[in-house]
């Protein structure tokens, strides 16, 4: 599959709100575009968006205790 492809699923995969899948398809398409010679720019751009997944995949394990609370907080009530 084509980088760009790839960068598709990566983005496609990131909707559904777990990232450990857009995370690794996204860091190929980096490696990808670094082996086949990309320029610094589109290597950069890839990196950015790797980066936005993995800091979305912190901040969701982050809050998960937050929402768990919440949970347990409801369950409570009924």
């Amino acid at each position: 599959m084509g980088r760009g492809v790839l960068d598709t699923l990566a983005a496609c995969q990131a909707t559904d709100g777990a990232f450990d899948e857009p995370v690794a398809t996204q860091q190929g398409v980096v490696d990808a575009a670094k082996n086949s010679g990309g320029s610094a720019k589109t290597v950069a751009n890839l990196q950015t968006r790797l980066h936005n997944y993995q800091n979305m995949q912190i901040t969701i394990a982050l809050m998960a205790p937050m929402f768990e609370s919440d949970l347990e907080d409801d369950a409570e009530v009924e």
